[in-house]
């Protein structure tokens, strides 16, 4: 008897005990950072950049919000092909957008370029990204006057123009760059060093960020 006793009493305090006793701590999960979506060029991954950090890691680096993912794009075309791939697979919630520079070497004509380039802006209206920045064509040593040139200005007239009327925004790259010999890498003459990377992010930060914050961001 006593020893039934003395039973119920150890099994009570087993009861009590494993209602009293701390549980494990529960592991926190972080949700994933909404992703940014550079969709262009070599001058969009950064190519002699220093550590290959070109504009749109410079632009990452003030949206710590942000994961930056790149999808490497040669031209519009390219990019129409890449898009649809690329925003199933990371639903952006922030895209910027920079083609023209190979599309002018191929010498594809303005209205070709217009046509392809409502194309592709009609894959992100589709996949309904919230926010999507296009770059002008970034000056790359087009001489005043030249065919090349005019050519370029009628790519950015038609950025101008067709990007706005999707509801995004434009980022003035050419204006940012033109002209600036200093811009240009030593390597060949012809991609942004540093600091042309470096204005390019600028410009596109402007038109992302307030004018307080983009300038804090700036001189940080």
């Amino acid at each position: 008897m006593l020893r039934t006793a003395m039973l119920a009493v150890v099994f009570a305090a087993i009861i009590a005990a494993a209602q009293f006793a701390p549980t494990p701590a529960t592991a926190q999960t972080v949700p994933p950072k909404p992703v940014y979506l550079a969709v262009g060029d070599s001058l969009t991954g950064g190519l002699y950049a220093t550590n290959g950090h070109g504009w749109a890691y410079m632009v990452a680096d003030a949206l710590p919000q942000y994961q930056l993912q790149i999808v490497g794009a040669t031209g519009v075309d390219n990019a129409i092909d890449a898009l649809p791939a690329a925003l199933a697979a990371h639903n952006p919630q922030l895209v910027t957008i920079e083609v023209g520079i190979n599309n002018l070497g191929q010498k594809m004509d303005s209205a070709t370029f217009l046509a392809r380039y409502v194309t592709m802006l009609s894959i992100l209206k589709s996949a309904h990204a919230p926010r999507v920045v296009a770059c002008t064509v970034p000056w790359t040593t087009e001489a005043p006057g030249s065919e090349v040139e005019a050519v370029a200005l009628r790519y950015n007239a038609a950025i101008n123009f067709v990007v706005p009327a999707f509801g995004y925004e434009v980022a003035d790259c050419w204006g940012a760059t033109v002209g600036r010999y200093d811009y240009l890498s030593s390597i060949d003459g012809f991609h942004p060093n540093d600091a042309g990377h470096r204005a390019i992010a600028d410009t596109v930060l402007r038109v992302l960020l307030p004018p307080v914050q983009w300038l804090s961001d700036v001189r940080r």
